[in-house]
């Protein structure tokens, strides 16, 4: 890196589909090895696995929403939902009338 950097001034680019390439090969290498590590019941190595193959669909987009839907409600619609929220949360206090007697 040293090198390059002294003969280029600079490191160069990597192609995003070549950097990709390189850490599916890494994952799949991490994976051959967290599946021997589960099979020899070593500790960590199920969440081990978890985090590799979190980190794969992430990498290949697979975690990504099928469809969103966003919504504007009205003024109304929110003002309603409001006071549902209130009335849910807001505990009944049963009022005393201190001058009475």
């Amino acid at each position: 890196m040293k090198g390059v950097r002294t003969a280029y001034g600079t490191l160069p680019r990597i192609d995003r589909d070549d950097l990709r390439n390189l850490w599916r090969d890494r994952l799949e290498v991490a994976w051959r090895l967290v599946m021997r590590d589960m099979a020899d019941q070593r500790p960590g190595a199920v969440t081990a696995a978890v985090r590799i193959a979190t980190t794969a669909a992430v990498l290949d987009g697979l975690n990504e929403p099928q469809q969103v839907t966003l919504r504007n409600p009205s003024t109304q619609e929110l003002e309603r939902w409001i006071g549902v929220m209130i009335a849910a949360t807001t505990p009944q206090v049963e009022e005393w009338d201190i001058f009475s007697e």
